[in-house]
């Protein structure tokens, strides 16, 4: 999904066997063109979220394509309170049988404060996780689930500057105590990125139990026992 013309719906497929790209065409419910808005995918489903609308603003539609069927269907659900306020360059994941999300602009300035949400895929409702100690408010980082944890990497401030920080917080902990506390990862030799934003950050499955069929070089191999990999 990308920002296009209003006559069409900017959906794009990549065939990785034949090296193609197809498009798919407007359908007669179909998400509208859309920008800085966050996809997952989840049991056969894209799932979109937010965005910035030409000559709207910041959304808080949730939207699901099915990719086998083709079909688009609103969920109107998704748009009453409680819910999260409309926002773009926000970061979302999946986890078991929820979208993790947090972080982004409310407007063209405003930031929203790093608060945690999560829609229930089964119930249809979202959730606020509380949270303590979290980081200042964030746009355009990048998230990702590690085990439990929610992991976010580097994005702009609310003053404007990107930052390389990395933080963790125990979706969990808020089952059992009721808030989870977000956590500095800070490695002993200081060593990290530089500061970014809009970037990618994904979690690897760990390899090293199976070094026999791995030819991973050394340095990726390193970064795969760790969990994680960024892309800036």
């Amino acid at each position: 999904m990308s920002f296009a013309s209003a006559n069409e719906v900017p959906l794009w497929v990549f065939d990785p066997q034949t090296d193609t790209l197809s498009k798919k065409f407007r359908s007669a419910v179909a998400s509208c063109r859309r920008r800085e808005h966050v996809a997952v995918i989840y049991n056969g489903f894209m799932c979109i979220y937010g965005g910035y609308l030409d000559l709207k603003g910041p959304s808080k539609d949730l939207w699901l394509y099915n990719i086998e069927r083709d079909i688009w269907e609103h969920i109107i659900e998704a748009s009453m309170e409680p819910c999260p306020s409309a926002r773009y360059k926000h970061a979302a994941c999946v986890y078991q049988n929820f979208v993790w999300m947090c972080g982004g602009l409310f407007g063209v300035t405003d930031s929203s404060p790093l608060q945690v949400w999560f829609w229930d895929f089964d119930q249809h409702v979202w959730c606020q996780i509380r949270t303590k100690s979290a980081p200042s408010d964030l746009s355009s980082h990048a998230l990702c689930v590690v085990g439990s944890d929610v992991t976010v990497f580097g994005g702009n401030r609310h003053d404007g500057a990107s930052c390389s920080k990395l933080w963790k917080v125990n979706v969990e902990a808020a089952s059992w105590f009721g808030t989870a506390t977000w956590h500095l990862c800070d490695t002993p030799d200081k060593v990290r990125p530089s500061p970014s934003s809009s970037h990618c950050f994904i979690a690897l499955p760990d390899l090293s139990k199976n070094k026999r069929n791995c030819t991973t070089a050394p340095a990726v191999s390193e970064a795969v026992r760790s969990g994680i990999l960024a892309q800036v």
